[in-house]
């Protein structure tokens, strides 16, 4: 009788039957894996509600003004009218969305509201032939910033955020004002003027109120004074080059600082202070040699101290024109008169002396004085 039992082919490894305890383990297993892998699926791509709450459906992303919040400057946000480019009329932050250009008889933008913010993004606000003012304010305004961009070409003015009012605490940042008719920048009491450019305005180049603060800016070909401030101002770290003027001037009542400036090539002086003033650390070198009273530093009134600048190749290195002043460790050469100080003053200088070569480690002569307060002529 033939067998039928089931042998394997020889050469071929078969694997040995499962038993029941064997299929009933996988099955076991493969049911655990596909529910673990329903539920991960369902976890990451869960369905919408089937039941949405009453009422519109709500956004589920941010809208364009949350991202942006400031306002866009334009004629369907900011519409001008007969006097004016554009208008603020409500205070916010707002922001130029390209270069703008000026229009026959009219002011680029006007500002008829406090706690107003511009953001000129880089771009240039330009005048045309006939134009007005750049950017000005209404009204004694508080709390106008300007930043970051050019103003320039504006036949009355670039931007003026001062015109005669109690306009207190403005700022101007990062702007360069050129080529206008008037004032480059103006600001009003407690204004600050910051990291700004201004050249071949037809007055002064920066003008602020009393109790000011201008820093980091330079001031180039300006009809006027390159820097004019009020009293009680703080002006640092300016260049102040060419004015038709002085390169910065103090107004009256004094009680100014000026401090780490360079002041050169302007026509009446380089720097000009009232009384009750601090000028230290300046450079005042060739102011106009063609004018009489041209000079590095003039000095029109009492109790100030002028100390460790330095004057060269003016008319007059240091002008005093009033008793009281503290006069010390500057230092003053090349000009046509060095020293011009009427009596009263405290003051003492001394003509430097001049040493042979120096090579190596050791040479040279005392200047003249081991007195700390001496000033210099050199």
């Amino acid at each position: 009788m033939r067998d039928h039992v089931n042998r394997p082919t020889p050469g071929v490894v078969t694997e040995p039957p499962l038993t029941d305890g064997t299929t009933q383990r996988r099955a076991l297993l493969a049911g655990i894996g596909g529910l673990a892998a329903g539920a991960f699926l369902t976890r990451g791509a869960a369905a919408g509600d089937l039941n949405p709450p009453a009422g519109p459906v709500q956004p589920t992303m941010k809208r364009l003004d949350e991202i942006e919040p400031r306002i866009p400057i334009g004629p369907d946000t900011t519409p001008g009218d007969s006097a004016t480019v554009f208008r603020i009329t409500q205070p916010g932050s707002y922001y130029l969305t390209g270069n703008e250009l000026g229009q026959l008889g009219k002011d680029g933008i006007i500002i008829e509201a406090n706690d107003v913010t511009i953001d000129l993004m880089g771009f240039t606000l330009r005048g045309v032939s006939g134009a007005g003012r750049g950017i000005r304010t209404i009204g004694a305004r508080s709390r106008i910033t300007v930043r970051n961009g050019n103003i320039v070409q504006w036949g009355l003015g670039g931007v003026l955020l001062f015109n005669g009012g109690i306009e207190l605490g403005s700022r101007v940042e990062g702007v360069t004002a050129a080529s206008n008719g008037a004032d480059g920048i103006r600001v009003g009491i407690n204004g600050v003027v910051r990291g700004c450019t201004t050249d071949n305005n037809s007055a002064d180049g920066i003008s602020a109120g009393e109790s000011s603060f201008v820093t980091e800016c330079c001031a180039r070909s300006n009809t006027g004074s390159g820097v004019n401030v009020g009293p009680r101002s703080v002006v640092i770290g300016c260049s102040c080059a060419s004015n038709g003027s002085f390169g910065i001037s103090t107004q009256n009542l004094g009680r100014s600082i000026v401090s780490h400036c360079a002041a050169t090539s302007n026509t009446l002086a380089g720097i000009r202070v009232f009384q009750e003033c601090f000028v230290t650390k300046n450079v005042c070198a060739g102011n106009n040699v063609a004018v009489f009273n041209g000079t590095g530093i003039l000095v029109s009134g009492g109790q100030s101290r002028i100390e460790e600048n330095n004057c060269t190749g003016n008319h007059s290195g240091i002008r005093v024109t009033t008793a009281g002043n503290l006069i010390a460790r500057n230092t003053s050469g090349a000009n046509v008169i060095n020293w011009d100080v009427v009596a009263g003053n405290v003051c003492l200088v001394v003509a430097a002396a001049v040493s042979g070569q120096v090579f190596g480690n050791s040479g040279g002569v005392s200047p003249g004085s081991t007195n700390p307060n001496a000033n210099f002529t050199y």
